[in-house]
């Protein structure tokens, strides 16, 4: 994956991006190592001419070509030939990624498809870091941390509560990946791919899956991925209830430590839950 870099046999390098150019000599001049250049994906008119180009500082990581011809030096990157209409569909610095096993380009894809092909790529899921407030615990006013679970059944549901603060994501799993494999994205290993996917996107807070007939099949891909206590696995029988904002009052002001919610209300409730006065036991 990388930004494009388009180049032809008539212009050569002439029309790469200024931006590229410079990125790459501040890769010399500070001594990057390789595998910290910047990364890019030539899009060119004939794969001869994309193999044979060199950038100072610069990792080339893919090829796409509108031609089918050979290249002029063996390669070592992945490359896809026979692209039609390539140069008028796609600009320079357009991340594209290239999956030469399946014949396959994306050209600006979405956070989702970028995370399940980083995450195929990385022996543990990449690392990331939440700073904003909506991440902090709900805490009553009589100092007890609520635990706010979002119920999801499906990426989008999955992104949105944990965009919006949720400690515990509840994936129902089955339904999410039904949803996945009917919207068009190709996989070679669903379960693990989504598993990966989810992993990613959560960076360390819980999941909880709620699985049936799949368990089994989910239970064997989580031994393909690195050991982690992230995912619980649960059946049917703990299907949770979505419960209301006057729900989560009466739970919380009875004493209750969590609350399972909609996706997208939790940071709704996060907030009611500060809001609640402190009840007086005496």
């Amino acid at each position: 994956m990388g930004a494009s870099v388009t180049v032809d046999a008539q212009g050569g390098l002439a029309g790469a991006p200024e931006r590229v150019i410079r990125e790459g000599l501040k890769a010399l001049k500070t001594r990057l190592p390789q595998d910290d250049w910047p990364e890019v994906v030539i899009v060119c008119d004939i794969i001869a001419m994309g193999s044979a180009v060199k950038i100072p500082g610069v990792r080339i990581v893919g090829i796409v070509a509108q031609g089918e011809d050979q290249p002029v030096v063996p390669l070592s990157v992945p490359c896809i030939g026979g692209v039609r209409d390539l140069l008028q569909c796609v600009g320079d610095e357009e991340i594209i990624i290239v999956d030469a096993n399946e014949g396959l380009i994306y050209v600006s894809p979405d956070a989702r498809t970028v995370i399940r092909y980083q995450s195929t790529a990385l022996p543990e899921p990449p690392s990331r870091l939440f700073l904003e407030s909506v991440h902090i615990p709900a805490r009553a006013q009589d100092g007890r941390v609520v635990t706010v679970a979002g119920i999801a059944a499906s990426m989008k549901e999955a992104e949105i509560a944990i965009s919006r603060g949720a400690d515990v994501i509840i994936v129902r799993f089955a339904e999410l990946l039904d949803r996945e494999m009917t919207s068009g994205a190709r996989f070679l290993d669903p379960e693990t791919e989504v598993l990966q996917t989810l992993l990613a996107l959560a960076a360390g807070k819980r999941l909880e899956l709620i699985v049936s007939e799949t368990a089994e099949r989910v239970a064997r891909r989580m031994s393909d991925l690195p050991p982690s206590d992230q995912i619980k696995l649960l059946g049917p029988a703990d299907e949770p209830i979505a419960l209301s904002d006057d729900e989560v009052k009466s739970a919380v002001c009875s004493g209750a430590d969590r609350v399972d919610v909609p996706a997208d209300a939790v940071e709704r409730v996060k907030n009611l839950i500060r809001s609640l006065p402190e009840q007086n036991n005496g």
